[in-house]
């Protein structure tokens, strides 16, 4: 039911953009699916199923995720502002990947933070410690490094 879903779908995203002739908005992509296969879902879902096969980069969306594309970006302008998941993904987090479960990891090279270092440095009063620790608070997004945090 699902792979049926997905491609009836996909289907209609490349329709919606055919009958347009520019990339079609969210919107616009579920009338053309109603009118084809029926209002068996709500609209809710239909658009949870095309996030989802954004989030397989089987789609190309504009930097506000207002319109998608089968075809992707056509012509320079549009490379500025259309991009797969993947490539959104990285512009946001670099030095993370997604791993199996879709979860955001640090990449070997990335540099993270220990919870437990971090309580102790923001307990202390320590003026060296605060020195060397500097860089966690450089204003760069960092994510903790999955160590478990046992009391």
């Amino acid at each position: 039911m699902a792979n049926l879903l997905a491609s009836r779908i996909y289907w209609s995203v490349g329709e919606a953009e055919r009958l347009k002739g520019s990339a079609p908005s969210y919107p616009e992509i579920i009338v053309v699916y109603h009118e084809n296969f029926g209002r068996l879902f709500k609209n809710g879902y239909l658009l949870a199923f095309l996030q989802n096969l954004f989030r397989e980069d089987k789609l190309y969306a504009d930097k506000l995720f207002k319109v998608c594309s089968l075809t992707g970006p056509d012509g320079s302008e549009a490379r500025k502002t259309f991009e797969t998941f993947s490539q959104k993904f990285q512009r946001y987090f670099k030095g993370y990947e997604l791993n199996s479960f879709m979860r955001i990891v640090a990449k070997p090279e990335t540099t993270v933070i220990n919870l437990r270092q971090l309580m102790a440095l923001l307990n202390s009063s320590d003026a060296t410690l605060w020195e060397r620790s500097k860089w966690m608070f450089d204003g760069h997004f960092r994510f903790l490094d999955g160590q478990l945090n046992k009391s």
